[in-house]
């Protein structure tokens, strides 16, 4: 059976398990977290980094490579679009979401849960409101105006932009922030439909089984 190693509340594992819940593939779950690296994890994410998908002999230690051999091992239910341009589009918001829209919703779940609670270390909270206030307004705008009135990025269909838009908005509730849904209402109602979904309900209930077991 293949092997997700990783931590569920990593906004990156937790995209590589909402996938796996998507598609109904079985797998064996191996808590991996970042500040504690096993010496040997190397030898299979050499970045260090998490998640990593391993099956046999083969690893894969990134998020978005993970879904995308996920989908050419179990094709349906597909999280690709067919046609060309919805297939561009979504693979593209899946890297803004990836990049840009995660440093900047991550950063207040980073210095408020993380640095305390983790690593020990005091928040840096200039620097929660420099990015809240310079960079998260035009990084909502973007993403609001690219959803628009859809249910999901790409229309009716759920897919990877779905669910990499998604999961980094679940450490920003973990840090106590929310979308003002009278500014952002599209994204607001968007995050809330993703979230109802079984396979994220699945991944949130292995968020709640790591903070008990960390006595959060």
């Amino acid at each position: 059976m293949p092997t997700l190693h990783g931590v569920s509340v990593s906004p990156f594992a937790r995209k590589a398990l909402v996938g796996l819940f998507e598609k109904g593939i079985e797998f064996d779950h191996k808590i991996v977290i970042p500040n504690k690296i096993p010496e040997d994890y190397y030898a299979i994410s050499p970045l260090g980094k998490v998640p990593c998908f391993q099956d046999g002999d083969f690893a894969l230690p990134d998020s978005s490579a993970i879904l995308a051999y996920l989908e050419k091992v179990k094709p349906e239910p597909a999280l690709y679009p067919a046609e060309a341009q919805a297939y561009g589009r979504v693979v593209w918001l899946e890297e803004y979401a990836d990049t840009k829209l995660a440093m900047t919703v991550l950063v207040p779940f980073f210095e408020n849960v993380v640095k305390p609670s983790i690593l020990k270390k005091e928040p840096d909270t200039a620097r929660v409101k420099k990015v809240m206030t310079e960079d998260y307004p035009g990084v909502m705008d973007y993403v609001e105006a690219q959803l628009g009135d859809k249910t999901w990025f790409a229309g009716d269909q759920f897919t990877v932009a779905d669910i990499a838009m998604a999961t980094p908005f679940v450490n920003f509730q973990y840090a106590q922030q929310s979308v003002d849904a009278e500014r952002w209402p599209k994204m607001a109602a968007f995050i809330q439909r993703a979230m109802e979904r079984p396979s994220f309900q699945k991944a949130l209930a292995l968020d709640k089984a790591f903070f008990a077991a960390m006595g959060g």
